[in-house]
């Protein structure tokens, strides 16, 4: 091949005059793969460019593990550490290009740890299986890549896609667009694009957005729920039996793309989960030494349900809202019914061995 050659990445011009070359591709069929349609953005393996890892931790989530391994292509790795699932989730997961590895159930945040400890790279993407990164976070995590590979930070607090920007962000970067060079456009438009990052960040949060009973939830608590899930595993760890979280001393970096949660698909799996998560948080407050339970059952169910509903605009989703709410209270109620229970279970057995 030889002439000018023109390639457009993330809105960027590029421009090569070449000699005559032996072209290749230098993209996996890993990163084509994607679940998103268009637009989205792909990393070329740039050797200056951060490597992040991704890792999932999966039970049989044959339904659900191909489309999150598919919003992963701004990632260099994928892991998925599986507990002895016994559906397609292995076969699936090595079909989209994720390295397996099959490890006994440890807990969530244990499980999460020893995932980080498998990567190649000392960047993490902890996701879960029924979590998807939109189109504008993996945008932000290719502009953050791209940045670091330059020794620069990102400096400005603006949404990647100019059509979201303010009016005032737009008209600038039209400006800027009209007075620059041709070959100048693609470092002006990143420039235009970058996310309230600094270079010596060690965390990264991003808002999670959930998908509920059909409906993405705007209010509630639940939006933006800010999840801190890209970090240096020499710097952060996953801490807590139940909602494990990220431990980072520092203040995290924040990106602005929404992280998607797929999360129950009817109101009878909300409460298998209710359930489910209310013994372990029991047993936690068990643990860490708590036994004063009856003031809190009878007064913060009520106050979760009023915070949830009124104070933090659970209204503003309609029925969804109010189930949300409902559902928040007796959260709540049944985390310290179970404590108490844990705690006479305690008392009778103290009492049976007292002669």
């Amino acid at each position: 091949m030889k002439g000018l050659l023109e390639l457009a990445l993330n809105r960027a011009q590029l421009r090569l005059n070449l000699p005559t070359v032996k072209v290749r591709s230098v993209i996996s069929k890993r990163q084509l793969e994607v679940s998103h349609s268009i637009g989205y953005s792909m990393c070329l393996g740039l050797g200056a460019m951060p490597a992040i890892s991704a890792t999932i931790i999966t039970f049989n989530e044959a339904d659900r593990i191909a489309e999150a391994i598919g919003s992963l292509s701004c990632c260099d790795e994928i892991i998925v550490v599986d507990s002895g699932s016994i559906d397609q989730t292995r076969e699936i997961a090595l079909a989209r290009g994720a390295r397996v590895i099959e490890c006994p159930w440890k807990g969530y945040s244990r499980q999460k740890n020893f995932a980080a400890e498998q990567a190649q790279s000392d960047w993490i993407l902890s996701i879960d299986a029924d979590e998807r990164l939109s189109m504008e976070l993996a945008d932000e995590i290719v502009y953050w890549k791209k940045s670091a590979a330059e020794g620069s930070g990102f400096e400005k607090a603006c949404d990647p896609h100019p059509a979201r920007q303010p009016r005032e962000g737009r008209a600038r970067a039209k400006r800027k667009r009209d007075s620059a060079q041709p070959q100048e456009l693609g470092d002006a438009s990143r420039n235009d694009c970058r996310a309230a990052l600094s270079q010596g960040e060690k965390a990264v949060s991003m808002p999670r957005r959930v998908f509920y009973l059909g409906r993405w939830i705007k209010h509630s608590g639940w939006y933006p729920d800010r999840q801190r899930r890209l970090y240096r595993r020499d710097a952060a760890q996953f801490c807590g039996i139940v909602h494990e979280s990220l431990r980072f001393e520092d203040t995290p970096g924040r990106l602005r793309g929404d992280l998607r949660h797929y999360t129950m698909n009817s109101f009878a799996e909300h409460v298998d989960k209710v359930e489910r998560y209310t013994t372990l948080a029991a047993r936690q407050m068990y643990d860490a030494g708590k036994r004063s339970w009856r003031a809190a059952m009878w007064l913060a169910a009520p106050w979760s349900f009023f915070s949830t509903f009124l104070l933090r605009g659970g209204f503003l989703d309609g029925y969804r809202g109010w189930l949300i709410s409902r559902m928040a209270a007796r959260s709540v109620w049944l985390k310290f019914t179970k404590l108490g229970r844990l705690v006479a279970t305690e008392r009778c057995g103290n009492n049976m061995q007292t002669p």
